[in-house]
């Protein structure tokens, strides 16, 4: 897997966008990355866009991802907007992940459009889940 890193003045947030087969320990790394970039610009708003990425991920590693992100040094505060393809075979697994987050206080949210991921990052809609 690979993973760009950049942030979005405009909208202050960092944006990560990923390709290829993702493991956990890429994951983590990419995670560290995410908000070592987050912390330089006081960033608390995420926008992971993993439309060309494929999880190669086993259920308890879905399972403890939140966890693994809260000792990476993710806050409960931080928003993460995950934007998935819509035509993933993975399906299950990203609302697996985002059911387990939202179990454990995170404020991450699925979606299959970036527009409307920074428009949920912006507070622009209402509907927490």
């Amino acid at each position: 897997m690979s993973w760009k890193i950049d942030y979005l003045p405009e909208h202050q947030v960092v944006r990560v966008t990923t390709s290829g087969r993702m493991t956990l320990e890429l994951l983590k790394q990419m995670a560290s990355d995410g908000l070592a970039e987050a912390a330089k610009h006081g960033a608390s708003r995420f926008l992971v866009d993993h439309r060309a990425m494929t999880p190669d991920l086993e259920t308890m590693d879905i399972y403890d991802l939140p966890r693994i992100n809260l000792e990476l040094g993710l806050q409960r505060a931080h928003r993460v907007a995950i934007v998935m393809s819509a035509s993933t075979e993975k399906k299950a697994d990203f609302k697996f992940y985002e059911d387990r987050a939202y179990n454990v206080g995170l404020a991450h949210r699925l979606f299959t459009d970036p527009v409307t991921a920074l428009a949920w990052l912006a507070g622009e809609d209402s509907a927490s889940r």
